[in-house]
């Protein structure tokens, strides 16, 4: 008797187990690339934060850091500290070393202000209130407290020749220039932050300092024009030629002239950090909700108490600590 060999082919159940091979694979490869990507981010915005590092103590080196800004953002309801005036000229406030300080006497702050209503020697300095997100598209990206003054740094530095020579040779893509925001930031503030000074029972009004360099189409011809602040003032009317307010940057002809703040792997702005630190959520998940007590926080500072520069990481969160990237770390 012969037997007649015929093609077998694969059962349903074979087919299921490769494509489920298949996918299992594809999937590991996939989580390969995305870590590999990420790690290769991580490096090169720890590059830039060494370079920001480095600048800043070639400013300390050459200039003591002498040259205090005229004013800047402080944390607070819409105190805006002047180190011209007598008053806050005595408390020897320094914009680099502990230029944030409250007369609040609130959780987390608890010991810190008196809360007699007044800015005096009786109240202690502050860390610094972390930003939001700051992604593109996102209000805390052009205005936050941090993001104002990292400018005003970014001024100081570009005020070295040596300095503005390494900032200018830096591709566009590492460098963003500010856009104006007019009006209020929402509320509750986007540090996740409670009992701090964007945590205010209506939205917090945006204040420009001094030195800010802003741009904005104010011909809507789609090229945008640039204008430097000149005095402290709340940000109700937008930039404009002669205005009381502004004065027009006639001779900035691209970002490198335009104060930009550096700009980390992911495409964030970095920050500048005071000696004071930074105040930053831990207790957020993935989606900034809250997952622990209210107003648990964490202190960054560097570990020889010096201002340092911060990414917000993959995120692209300041406010979650978790992947936040510091210049002071190897």
């Amino acid at each position: 008797m012969r037997y007649e060999l015929r093609p077998r082919g694969f059962t349903l159940i074979e087919i299921m187990v490769a494509i489920g091979i298949i996918l299992l694979l594809v999937g590991m490869l996939s989580i390969g690339i995305t870590f590999v990507g990420r790690s290769s981010k991580e490096k090169a915005t720890k590059v830039t934060l060494a370079s920001a590092k480095a600048m800043f103590a070639e400013l300390d080196a050459k200039t003591k850091l002498r040259n205090q800004p005229q004013a800047w953002s402080w944390r607070g309801e819409d105190f805006v500290p002047d180190p011209a005036k007598p008053q806050h000229a005595q408390l020897n406030l320094n914009f680099y070393t502990a230029p944030y300080r409250t007369d609040k006497n609130t959780a987390p702050f608890v010991g810190v202000g008196d809360g007699n209503g007044t800015l005096d020697a009786r109240d202690g300095p502050d860390a610094l209130d972390a930003p939001g997100v700051v992604t593109k598209g996102t209000i805390e990206r052009e205005c936050a407290r941090a993001i104002l003054n990292t400018q005003l740094v970014m001024v100081q530095l570009r005020g070295q020749p040596s300095i503005r020579s390494q900032l200018e040779q830096l591709p566009k893509g590492q460098l963003m220039t500010i856009g104006w925001v007019g009006g209020t930031r929402p509320t509750p503030g986007p540090d996740g932050v409670q009992s701090t000074g964007d945590e205010i029972g209506a939205p917090e009004d945006i204040y420009y300092f001094p030195g800010n360099i802003v741009s904005i189409d104010t011909n809507n011809d789609g090229v945008p024009e640039s204008f430097k602040c000149k005095r402290t003032h709340q940000a109700t009317q937008a930039p404009t030629s002669g205005s009381t307010n502004w004065d027009a940057e006639q001779d900035m002809t691209g970002a490198n002239r335009a104060a930009p703040l550096l700009v980390d792997a992911f495409d964030n702005p970095i920050i500048f950090v005071p000696a004071g630190g930074l105040l930053v959520r831990q207790n957020l998940d993935r989606q900034g909700t809250p997952v622990g007590v209210m107003g648990e926080t964490a202190l960054i500072k560097s570990p020889d108490n010096r201002p340092f520069w911060a990414s917000a990481g993959p995120d692209g969160s300041f406010r979650n600590g978790d992947d936040n990237i510091y210049s002071f770390e190897e």
